[in-house]
């Protein structure tokens, strides 16, 4: 689940009420993510406190309206699932991740790409610590994590929480005793209170991946290249959907 500015979210109730609606907006949404989550202090901001309305909007398939009542935007992209919100104007006050549902090039489902030039490395990362916040067991899966032991080091430790377990996978051809006992050490006293392990890379992956839990991050050029703008880097989100039982 994910935030949607007030306008786009005034949409798409009209749209779940079959109500008038703009028919290329919707669409934009639809097209993006789905459902959103909203609160009382939003659906207030639209005047949308009516009692039959608030009936009609508990769980519904596009909407979940959450008990809380979270009044910020900053509080409800912290509650969603995927830690976001879409828009249709990018508010640089606001500091969470926002992405433009009428720009071009934004491929269907948590995935971006920026290139040599994009200096927004750092956007990048913060929505990756965003995401691995309530995360207890964490993977990060690059053969060539420990070569550039000093780059990505300061990268890790922007973006982990700080309890939970940790396993770094990478190619133990592609380095020496050395540098994986320093970096053993460095992790250890980076996080305290996690458990760190360093594993063997499977022999039959390609891409640099992050995995935690129900979330996998892939990282098309590797992960140094989330504080180095040298090289072009995609970047996919996927979060895989539980059915209960």
């Amino acid at each position: 689940m994910l935030v949607l500015e007030d306008n786009l979210l005034d949409e798409i109730i009209a749209y779940d009420l079959k109500s008038n609606y703009d028919e290329v907006l919707v669409s934009k949404i639809l097209n993006h993510f789905k459902p959103c989550i909203t609160s009382e202090w939003q659906l207030g901001n639209l005047d949308y406190l009516d009692d039959e309305i608030l009936r009609k909007l508990v769980n519904t398939p596009l909407i979940n309206r959450i008990e809380e009542d979270l009044n910020s935007f900053e509080a409800l992209v912290k509650e969603s699932h995927l830690k976001l919100m879409l828009v249709t104007s990018i508010d640089k006050t606001k500091k969470i991740k926002q992405i433009d549902i009428t720009e071009d090039g934004l491929e269907v489902v948590f995935s971006q790409t920026y290139s040599k030039k994009d200096k927004k490395r750092e956007d990048i990362r913060l929505y990756i610590k965003d995401l691995l916040a309530d995360k207890k067991e964490i993977k990060i899966k690059d053969k060539y994590f420990l070569k550039e032991w000093k780059k990505n080091s300061k990268i890790l430790d922007d973006i982990l929480p700080q309890n939970g377990s940790l396993e770094v996978f990478v190619d133990f051809s592609e380095t020496n005793d050395l540098e994986l006992k320093l970096a053993q050490s460095e992790l250890k006293k980076m996080r305290k209170s996690m458990n760190i392990d360093i594993k063997a890379y499977p022999n039959n992956l390609h891409d640099r991946y992050i995995i935690a839990e129900d979330l996998e991050i892939v990282l098309s050029s590797g992960f140094l290249n989330l504080g180095n703008n040298s090289k072009d880097l995609t970047y996919s989100v996927r979060i895989k959907v539980l059915t209960q039982s």
